[in-house]
Protein backbone atom coordinates (compact mmCIF):
# COMPACT_ATOMS: atom_id res chain seq x y z
CA UNK A 1 0.00 0.00 0.00
CA UNK A 2 1.59 3.52 -0.83
CA UNK A 3 2.57 4.91 2.12
CA UNK A 4 2.33 1.93 4.03
CA UNK A 5 6.18 1.96 6.47
CA UNK A 6 5.35 -1.70 8.23
CA UNK A 7 8.14 -3.61 7.71
CA UNK A 8 6.87 -7.14 9.31
CA UNK A 9 10.80 -8.43 9.54
CA UNK A 10 11.84 -5.68 11.67
CA UNK A 11 9.94 -2.43 12.49
CA UNK A 12 12.29 -0.07 11.66
CA UNK A 13 12.51 1.94 8.39
CA UNK A 14 11.47 0.88 4.79
CA UNK A 15 12.61 3.72 1.68
CA UNK A 16 13.89 6.11 4.66
CA UNK A 17 10.44 6.89 6.08
CA UNK A 18 10.36 5.83 10.20
CA UNK A 19 8.06 3.17 11.18
CA UNK A 20 5.59 4.00 14.02
CA UNK A 21 5.28 2.58 17.49
CA UNK A 22 1.93 1.96 20.01
CA UNK A 23 0.47 3.88 21.73
CA UNK A 24 2.03 2.04 24.46
CA UNK A 25 5.77 2.78 23.76
CA UNK A 26 4.91 6.41 23.78
CA UNK A 27 3.43 5.82 27.15
CA UNK A 28 6.71 3.99 28.48
CA UNK A 29 9.19 6.36 26.96
CA UNK A 30 7.22 9.99 27.77
CA UNK A 31 4.49 8.97 30.44
CA UNK A 32 3.87 12.54 31.60
CA UNK A 33 3.38 13.48 27.87
CA UNK A 34 1.35 10.58 27.22
CA UNK A 35 -1.14 11.32 30.38
CA UNK A 36 -1.40 15.00 29.26
CA UNK A 37 -2.12 14.01 25.24
CA UNK A 38 -4.70 11.40 26.60
CA UNK A 39 -5.74 14.17 29.08
CA UNK A 40 -6.46 16.64 26.03
CA UNK A 41 -8.03 13.95 23.76
CA UNK A 42 -10.71 12.92 26.65
CA UNK A 43 -11.35 15.97 27.42
CA UNK A 44 -12.92 17.06 23.60
CA UNK A 45 -15.45 14.93 21.81
CA UNK A 46 -14.21 16.34 18.21
CA UNK A 47 -10.83 16.22 16.92
CA UNK A 48 -9.52 17.21 13.54
CA UNK A 49 -7.94 13.77 11.02
CA UNK A 50 -6.14 14.58 8.30
CA UNK A 51 -5.68 11.99 5.27
CA UNK A 52 -4.42 12.51 1.63
CA UNK A 53 -6.99 12.11 -0.75
CA UNK A 54 -6.01 9.88 -4.05
CA UNK A 55 -5.18 13.04 -6.12
CA UNK A 56 -2.62 13.83 -3.60
CA UNK A 57 -3.76 16.54 -1.59
CA UNK A 58 -4.69 16.94 1.90
CA UNK A 59 -8.32 15.84 3.44
CA UNK A 60 -8.63 17.41 7.00
CA UNK A 61 -12.52 15.64 8.50
CA UNK A 62 -13.96 16.17 12.01
CA UNK A 63 -14.25 13.29 13.96
CA UNK A 64 -14.97 11.75 17.32
CA UNK A 65 -13.88 8.21 16.52
CA UNK A 66 -10.47 9.06 18.10
CA UNK A 67 -9.81 6.95 21.28
CA UNK A 68 -6.63 6.01 23.57
CA UNK A 69 -7.09 2.37 24.88
CA UNK A 70 -5.53 -1.03 25.23
CA UNK A 71 -1.95 0.77 24.62
CA UNK A 72 -3.11 1.62 21.37
CA UNK A 73 -4.47 4.86 19.13
CA UNK A 74 -7.51 3.83 17.19
CA UNK A 75 -9.21 5.79 14.46
CA UNK A 76 -13.10 4.78 14.38
CA UNK A 77 -15.24 5.23 11.24
CA UNK A 78 -17.92 4.53 9.02
CA UNK A 79 -17.10 4.12 5.91
CA UNK A 80 -16.38 7.10 4.16
CA UNK A 81 -13.85 8.94 2.08
CA UNK A 82 -11.49 9.17 5.28
CA UNK A 83 -11.82 5.65 5.69
CA UNK A 84 -10.96 5.08 1.78
CA UNK A 85 -8.20 7.72 2.18
CA UNK A 86 -6.51 5.26 5.17
CA UNK A 87 -6.47 2.72 3.34
CA UNK A 88 -5.08 3.64 0.16
CA UNK A 89 -2.61 6.31 1.84
CA UNK A 90 -1.92 5.16 5.65
CA UNK A 91 -0.10 8.62 6.81
CA UNK A 92 -2.68 10.32 9.38
CA UNK A 93 -2.57 13.24 11.48
CA UNK A 94 -4.99 13.72 14.56
CA UNK A 95 -4.86 17.05 15.83
CA UNK A 96 -6.98 17.62 19.49
CA UNK A 97 -7.10 21.53 19.99
CA UNK A 98 -7.38 22.89 23.78
CA UNK A 99 -10.55 21.66 25.45
CA UNK A 100 -11.46 24.90 26.93
CA UNK A 101 -12.40 28.26 24.89
CA UNK A 102 -9.33 29.91 27.17
CA UNK A 103 -5.49 28.93 26.01
CA UNK A 104 -4.31 25.28 27.04
CA UNK A 105 -2.91 22.22 26.12
CA UNK A 106 -3.42 21.01 22.33
CA UNK A 107 -2.17 18.00 20.89
CA UNK A 108 -1.28 16.57 17.50
CA UNK A 109 -0.48 12.87 16.65
CA UNK A 110 1.06 11.52 13.52
CA UNK A 111 1.83 8.14 12.19
CA UNK A 112 0.30 5.26 10.24
CA UNK A 113 -2.64 3.75 10.51
CA UNK A 114 -3.63 0.01 9.77
CA UNK A 115 -7.05 -1.42 9.93
CA UNK A 116 -7.58 -3.77 12.80
CA UNK A 117 -7.16 -7.71 13.28
CA UNK A 118 -10.56 -9.06 14.95
CA UNK A 119 -8.21 -10.15 17.65
CA UNK A 120 -6.98 -6.72 18.24
CA UNK A 121 -10.28 -5.54 17.81
CA UNK A 122 -11.24 -7.48 20.71
CA UNK A 123 -8.92 -5.58 22.69
CA UNK A 124 -10.24 -2.51 22.08
CA UNK A 125 -13.75 -3.85 22.94
CA UNK A 126 -12.20 -5.53 26.31
CA UNK A 127 -11.00 -1.88 27.41
CA UNK A 128 -14.47 0.25 26.36
CA UNK A 129 -17.14 -2.48 27.14
CA UNK A 130 -19.77 0.42 26.08
CA UNK A 131 -18.46 0.54 22.73
CA UNK A 132 -18.54 -3.41 22.27
CA UNK A 133 -21.79 -3.10 23.64
CA UNK A 134 -22.98 -0.85 20.70
CA UNK A 135 -20.48 -3.11 18.13
CA UNK A 136 -22.05 -1.42 15.39
CA UNK A 137 -21.09 -3.77 12.43
CA UNK A 138 -20.25 -1.32 9.88
CA UNK A 139 -17.74 0.65 12.41
CA UNK A 140 -13.95 0.60 10.66
CA UNK A 141 -11.11 0.31 13.64
CA UNK A 142 -7.85 1.57 12.61
CA UNK A 143 -4.88 1.62 14.60
CA UNK A 144 -1.98 3.85 14.77
CA UNK A 145 1.37 3.31 14.48
CA UNK A 146 2.91 6.86 16.34
CA UNK A 147 5.87 8.50 14.74
CA UNK A 148 5.65 11.52 16.28
CA UNK A 149 3.59 13.31 19.48
CA UNK A 150 3.16 16.66 20.19
CA UNK A 151 1.58 19.11 22.98
CA UNK A 152 1.49 22.66 23.04
CA UNK A 153 0.12 24.90 25.77
CA UNK A 154 1.00 27.47 28.49
CA UNK A 155 4.21 26.81 30.28
CA UNK A 156 3.50 26.82 33.73
CA UNK A 157 6.41 28.89 35.03
CA UNK A 158 6.70 31.60 32.59
CA UNK A 159 3.39 31.64 30.53
CA UNK A 160 5.62 31.07 27.17
CA UNK A 161 4.56 29.03 24.69
CA UNK A 162 5.75 24.90 25.89
CA UNK A 163 6.43 23.12 22.93
CA UNK A 164 7.38 18.71 23.91
CA UNK A 165 7.55 16.93 21.33
CA UNK A 166 8.37 12.97 21.22
CA UNK A 167 9.49 10.83 18.20
CA UNK A 168 10.40 6.72 18.37
CA UNK A 169 14.23 7.76 17.56
CA UNK A 170 14.94 10.78 19.26
CA UNK A 171 12.85 10.44 22.11
CA UNK A 172 11.11 13.79 24.46
CA UNK A 173 12.16 17.27 23.40
CA UNK A 174 10.93 20.20 24.74
CA UNK A 175 11.15 23.78 23.97
CA UNK A 176 9.48 27.11 24.65
CA UNK A 177 9.01 30.56 22.52
CA UNK A 178 7.94 34.08 23.81
CA UNK A 179 4.27 34.25 23.39
CA UNK A 180 3.10 37.78 21.76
Amino acid sequence: MPGDPYDERSGVERSGVASGVAWSAVDRSAPDLARAVEGCFGARRMKCLATIRGTGWPRLSETSGVVIAAGHVWLLMIPSAKATDVRRDARVAVHCGSPSDEWGLSARLTGWAREAEPDLRGQLYAALPTLAERQESSLLAFTMAVTEVVATGPDPGSGDIAIEWWTPGAGLRRTTRPRE
